[in-house]
């Protein structure tokens, strides 16, 4: 069956860069103008595919769900089912003026506690007849340009106002200093990055830590020499093994219980997962990112005739965001580290199968509707975005693990 529609999730994070909602769109891909009860068919088999794997609860955690789909979507019976609807926040754009019906839809889903947001607020007279209804505002970085803030002061009284499009670290720093408190993309991953910077001391012993770890000269003795050292890292290695959700057979009391239990090379996961996330002055969301690409260059692996070189798939993506913890240029930091040749093309140049994976993730992180851009050996549209959500999911069960 030939599917057409792809769910994606952007990160909306404050002025601390802490994780204040997900915004999740339902897009149409190789196909415009689709009727709406495709529209409601697929609908239905991605929700229940979500539902199989991890489900829009668990994705949205105990954050708000912003959500974005076509008019046709806006009724109650063909909303996904959260434990609380009114976490979910609609999304609406100016062409719901010209929509009686779903007009109709929105004001049942706000009688019963939704909220709802407009997008791409423009300062004209039919975006402002929608402010009367909505109670967030997005305001599009990359439309409105200079004008924006004028308009963010304006509208911040009245309405909790996220600047979405941001594109690198950058512009987050030259809006936060305008008063802007909310951001919506991928911006992190786009580091200020200079060749001659001087790695802090801390830095420095986390990224030769790195090295070591994921050599293939580390056998078990040494990798549990290194985690004996480091009290504090043994002990949370330790804590996140025994967490519940892992459902282990017995409590793993030591490394030689860990290693028995995981094998090397996922403790060697684990505790790169775990010194990454020691990194200082970065967002939870970009090791939460890592985790996801990783995760998703996995599926994408072990789903072609990559399967055996599903391991080296899921390094390059965790090592992709490496940039943003540094704020070195990748290509600097790929010749510290003990990688073979094509991963290392993979992450400086997205060279070979592994560097395509990763550009399919990285468009799915910008929202690209380019089919042909994401395509990867057989695998359809609906298994991609099964994938992504999939790898999302992962992630967000790993970090509880974590804390």
């Amino acid at each position: 069956m030939e599917r057409h529609i792809l769910c994606n999730k952007q990160p909306i994070l404050d002025d601390k860069q802490k994780l204040f909602s997900y915004s999740y769109t339902l897009e149409a891909i190789g196909a415009h103008d689709l009727p709406p009860a495709v529209w409601e068919d697929e609908a239905r088999d991605l929700f229940a595919e979500l539902d199989r794997t991890i489900g829009l609860d668990n994705l949205a955690g105990k954050h708000k769900c912003f959500y974005r789909v076509p008019n046709c979507l806006l009724k109650p019976e063909t909303l996904p089912n959260l434990s609380d609807q009114k976490k979910l926040v609609i999304e609406i754009d100016i062409d719901i003026l010209g929509d009686k019906e779903a007009l109709t839809h929105l004001k049942t889903l706000r009688a019963e506690g939704l909220q709802l947001c407009l997008r791409d607020y423009k300062p004209d007279e039919a975006h402002d007849k929608l402010l009367k209804i909505v109670q967030f505002v997005k305001l599009n970085y990359t439309v409105l340009g200079d004008a924006l803030i004028e308009q963010y002061r304006r509208l911040q009284d009245s309405h909790t106002v996220i600047v979405t499009h941001v594109q690198d670290e950058a512009q987050f720093h030259a809006l936060k200093e305008q008063g802007v408190k909310l951001f919506q993309g991928f911006y992190f991953v786009n580091p200020v990055t200079t060749a001659d910077k001087e790695l802090s001391a801390n830095e420095a012993a986390m990224l030769q830590l790195l090295a070591k770890i994921n050599s293939d000269d580390t056998d078990f003795e040494e990798l549990a020499k290194i985690i004996r050292t480091d009290v504090a890292l043994s002990h949370h290695l330790l804590t996140a093994i025994n967490h519940p959700s892992n459902d282990l057979p017995y409590h793993v009391e030591s490394i030689e219980d860990a290693v028995k239990l995981m094998g090397l090379k996922r403790l060697k996961f684990w505790v790169t997962m775990m010194i990454m996330s020691r990194a200082e002055n970065t967002p939870t969301e970009l090791l939460t990112t890592a985790l996801v690409r990783g995760k998703f260059m996995e599926l994408l692996a072990e789903n072609s005739e990559h399967k055996r070189e599903k391991d080296s798939f899921f390094l390059v993506g965790l090592f992709s965001t490496l940039n943003a913890f540094f704020h070195l240029p990748m290509v600097d930091l790929v010749e510290r580290l003990p990688l073979a040749e094509p991963l290392k093309k993979a992450l400086t140049d997205l060279e070979g199968d592994m560097g395509r994976a990763l550009r399919i993730v990285r468009d799915l992180e910008r929202g690209s509707t380019d089919w042909q851009s994401l395509q990867f050996e057989n695998q359809d549209i609906m298994t991609i975005s099964a994938h992504y959500m999939t790898a999302n999911g992962w992630a967000q069960q790993i970090l509880q693990n974590l804390s």
